[in-house]
């Protein structure tokens, strides 16, 4: 196992105790799993140095970066006290990086990602989200990251995303769980290794009798993909995802899109063709909805479930 100068990696697969959570009822511990992040984790970590103060400790797990993350995390020891880095490299899959993220630490988890920026009052508006509830989702703002042409995607400005009217769910960048809610349903399921593993946990967890809620205030500046290769990558995982999820939650009463939501997805490639030939922008959202219809054929065949 590599282990940088310095670095204190948590290597014990016992959790160590947060901080004294103060006049607060339960113990949290924020979250940020990162591989190859050193270019954007800095911003994050100043936007939470203000507000560490608010939870018992700040978690970066680290899948086993090449770059320069790690160097990056420690140069903020000092400025965050209770901020620990734990390794994992080796880890296949995002559902087994939450999963070794759980078995770290002691609590309840707030969830945010390496290259987003979460906002002023965030840890305080999740933890009284989860006051009320077993799972909260947070705002997605998502143009200050982007630009002004920014095109929003997640669906979670103003409430929780329904997936195919089916139920609702949190998405992983801006998330937050109650201890209770992992140890009741045995965790992520690491089927789900490059996303979706948020809509499986939210899904099971509610079917299960766990509640989930929105926090309006806790707002996250999420970051869009900026190349025609990672936009495509990310939209092959989300359409292979939910042909799992159709194979999965069938039986549960998730039902098939309509026609014309085929035909927007399949369309959308035709008609971005031709801005694509002379605009960046939207050569990037080309790429982005061919990889959509791509895992959408990849994963209704490898799952013998079709979403549409």
């Amino acid at each position: 196992m590599r282990k940088p100068v310095g670095a204190e990696w948590q290597t014990d697969p016992r959790p160590v105790p947060p901080m004294k959570s103060g006049t607060r009822s339960r113990l949290v511990s924020v979250v940020i799993p990162v591989r190859n992040g050193g270019a954007t984790i800095g911003e994050q970590l100043v936007a939470l140095r203000d507000q560490a103060s608010e939870c018992d400790e700040i978690v970066v797990v680290d899948n086993g970066s090449v770059d320069d993350t790690r160097a990056v995390v420690e140069s903020f020891r000092d400025q965050i006290p209770n901020l620990r880095l734990v390794d994992g490299e080796g880890l296949v899959g995002v559902s087994s990086v939450r999963n070794h993220a759980a078995a770290h630490t002691v609590g309840d988890l707030l969830w945010c990602d390496a290259d987003d920026v979460v906002a002023p009052g965030w840890v305080t508006a999740m933890i009284e989200g989860l006051d009320e509830h077993d799972i909260v989702g947070g705002a997605m703002e998502e143009y200050s990251l982007n630009g002004p042409f920014a095109i929003p995607r997640t669906g979670h400005t103003h409430g929780l995303a329904c997936a195919w009217d089916f139920l609702p769910y949190a998405i992983g960048a801006n998330s937050a769980v109650r201890r209770e809610v992992i140890d009741g349903v045995g965790g992520w399921n690491p089927r789900y290794m490059r996303s979706g593993e948020d809509v499986d946990l939210c899904w099971r967890a509610l079917l299960a009798g766990f509640r989930i809620g929105f926090a309006p205030d806790a707002v996250v500046h999420y970051r869009h993909r900026s190349t025609a290769r990672t936009a495509r990558a990310q939209q092959v995982g989300y359409a292979r995802t939910a042909a799992m999820l159709h194979r999965e939650y069938r039986p549960h009463g998730l039902r098939r899109g309509s026609i014309m939501d085929a035909g927007r997805v399949w369309g959308k490639v035709v008609l971005l063709t031709p801005a694509a030939l002379v605009s960046p922008r939207q050569r990037l959202r080309w790429n982005a909805a061919l990889g959509y219809v791509w895992g959408t054929v990849a994963g209704g065949l490898s799952e013998r479930a079709w979403p549409y």
